[in-house]
């Protein structure tokens, strides 16, 4: 199910950043830059951008597969909003050109000062820009331009942003922005739980308990089987999201993220019941990827706000709910 884009994020990854690295950014970012210059330099940047503009040509399955490496090894920079950012025509291309890292938001809005503030910005403390829409006018600005307050705990580099509004980069569909990253996260997540059940896997099967591995004992192999089902329910979700010819993005957006949100934190609580005290300590990789998987699930808007998304549509709907399922998720024509 993998391909050489995959394979060739993967390796890349590997060799820029390590867990060990992940570890010692917390404390001293010196590094970013560098690991930033690496990932530009290796051309996965300009993967959606037109071919007529010098990049690949190519859609969102090939990001797919670029976006669920970048999930498997928790790389926190905004990897797939840059790529998404550099694919636009006109103001934001022009605006995000060079090796900029781009954080993005959907969910934003302008104060009684004219300032555009947006909540939980993923990335936002690693970017080099950052744009925000509001209804449908998107608003940039430099990160040098930008009020960033950082979120969450130490390993985070997600932050609440403002800055002053001045004239919109662009208009488009209200909400395009908060669907693009949700399938972004929706993949990653996919990706960091597939690489959180493979540490379980081998940890379950190297770990001696009552003279035998703790893989063998059956309550134990009965949680680790409805892990892999959520892990591949969420593989599933994030496949569909990028399937063009399935029903509306709107609507394969909010599946997706729904899906994954919904299960991130039981896979990581297996997780951690099979490896036990050691999976939360800092000096083992486990604890790396499960903070992910909390963090992206509520970047973004979690899975109360997609589910009210996908809820109204229903509530809409007049026909029968598989209809539904089967037309704007599936985008199957029904024959009369």
């Amino acid at each position: 199910m993998q391909n050489e884009l995959f394979d060739a994020m993967d390796r890349l990854l590997k060799d820029i950043y390590a867990p060990e690295l992940a570890r010692r950014l917390v404390h001293d970012r010196q590094e970013i830059e560098h690991i930033w210059e690496q990932i530009h330099s290796s051309g996965f940047l300009d993967l959606m951008v037109s071919e007529a503009d010098g990049g690949a040509g190519l859609g969102w399955p090939q990001a797919w597969e670029v976006l669920f490496a970048v999930g498997r090894h928790a790389l926190p920079f905004p990897l797939g909003q840059t790529m998404w950012a550099r694919s636009q025509d006109g103001p934001i291309a022009q605006s995000v050109s060079g090796g900029q890292a781009v954080a993005i938001s959907g969910f934003g809005r302008i104060d009684s000062q004219g300032r555009v503030r947006a909540s939980g910005v993923a990335g936002a403390t690693l970017a080099d820009f950052v744009l925000v829409q509001v209804g449908r006018e998107v608003f940039g600005a430099a990160a040098q331009n930008v009020e960033i307050e950082p979120v969450a705990d130490m390993a985070s580099f997600d932050g609440n942003v403002s800055f002053t509004a001045g004239a919109p980069l662009a208009e488009l569909p209200e909400g395009l922005l908060s669907e693009v990253l949700a399938v972004i996260l929706s993949i990653q997540l996919a990706g960091c739980a597939d690489r959180v059940l493979q540490m379980t896997l081998d940890y379950a099967g190297t770990r001696v308990q009552f003279g035998k591995p703790i893989g063998r004992f059956q309550a134990l192999q009965q949680q680790i089987s409805e892990m892999a089902e959520h892990v591949m329910a969420m593989r599933m979700a994030s496949q569909m999201a990028v399937q063009q010819d399935h029903g509306s993005f709107a609507m394969r957006a909010a599946m997706a993220k729904l899906q994954t949100s919904m299960v991130a934190a039981q896979v990581a609580r297996v997780a951690h019941a099979v490896h036990g005290a050691i999976g939360v300590t800092w000096a083992f990789d486990l604890q790396i990827y499960t903070r992910k998987l909390y963090e992206w699930a509520r970047l973004g808007a979690g899975q109360g706000y997609w589910s009210s998304q996908l809820g109204r549509q229903v509530i809409g709907w007049n026909e029968d709910l598989v209809d539904f399922v089967r037309t704007q998720l599936f985008g199957v024509e029904i024959s009369a």
